[in-house]
């Protein structure tokens, strides 16, 4: 079940999201920077970006022939509140991305689902992801 990890942020797990475990990981220290990409799309709401989130993943394992989704985290709007968002795990934050070549070890990638400006939502997520992997490390990383 996912759970509010901050006022009006919902985190969603790989295994809530039918995803198998990530692959390749490196210590979390080894993170620097957050780079933040975006998927064009419609935004339709929690079952909508749920799928959005899967056909990201299908699109990256078997079209491009990757071993997991590119990204480490997936933010979402929510259709109801674009004051609220959900967080979407990929590769996690131990995770080496496939999201920016010669920053894929360094980089945590969050990719945000929105064709379009990021709603205020979308914007607290990747504030308190890039706050927690910094607190985590101990250092602010680079955006």
């Amino acid at each position: 079940m996912p759970y509010e990890p901050a006022p009006a942020i919902t985190l969603w797990r790989r295994s809530e999201l039918d995803l198998p475990p990530p692959k390749v990981k490196v210590p979390a220290a080894t993170k620097t920077e957050v780079i933040v990409h975006h998927s064009g799309g419609t935004e339709l709401g929690r079952a909508d970006f749920l799928a959005w989130w899967r056909s990201i993943y299908d699109f990256h394992t078997r079209t491009n022939g990757w071993i997991d989704i590119g990204y480490n985290l997936g933010v979402a709007t929510d259709r109801h509140d674009p004051n609220k968002a959900h967080i979407l795990e990929g590769r996690g934050w131990n995770g080496v991305g496939a999201h920016t070549i010669g920053h894929n070890t360094a980089g945590l990638g969050v990719c945000y689902l929105r064709n379009g400006i990021a709603t205020p939502g979308i914007k607290r997520a990747i504030r308190f992801l890039f706050e927690e992997a910094s607190k985590t490390l101990g250092s602010p990383l680079r955006a």
